[in-house]
């Protein structure tokens, strides 16, 4: 997951280079793209990986709020880099910014972080 998330830094600053092909242009915006919602789907699977069976839920639409505030607030701050003529190549080192934020973010985080012993799995949670 972190090498993924890395991954998006390294193109979305990439994506500031002035590219002369239209191709390779195209190719920088969907490996791009590529990487951005390959992130997204791992965010819920990485979670689910997490968190006990318990807790799981909350944990998930904690995650998927962080989520829709970054939808919400990134259309805003390009517009207001666009407003204040910036956007090329600002707006992507803003983003790239925001990634590696959250590379660290993942990073600090326990890959499996040990469970109590009296923990219910996911079949046992399934079954009360």
């Amino acid at each position: 997951m972190n090498r993924v998330i890395a991954r998006i830094s390294l193109f979305l600053a990439l994506l500031s280079i002035k590219l002369e092909s239209t191709l390779l242009v195209y190719a920088a915006v969907l490996l791009s793209g590529t990487f951005v919602f390959s992130a997204q789907v791992l965010v819920y699977a990485y979670v689910s990986h997490l968190y006990p069976a318990a807790v799981r839920a909350t944990a998930l639409g904690s995650a998927s709020g962080v989520g829709r505030l970054g939808a919400i607030v990134g259309p805003l701050i390009g517009g207001a880099l666009l407003g204040a003529g910036l956007a090329y190549p600002w707006g992507f080192y803003v983003f790239a910014v925001v990634a590696a934020i959250g590379a660290a973010a993942v990073a600090v985080v326990a890959a499996a972080p040990p469970r109590p012993a009296d923990a219910p799995t996911t079949a046992e949670a399934q079954a009360e």
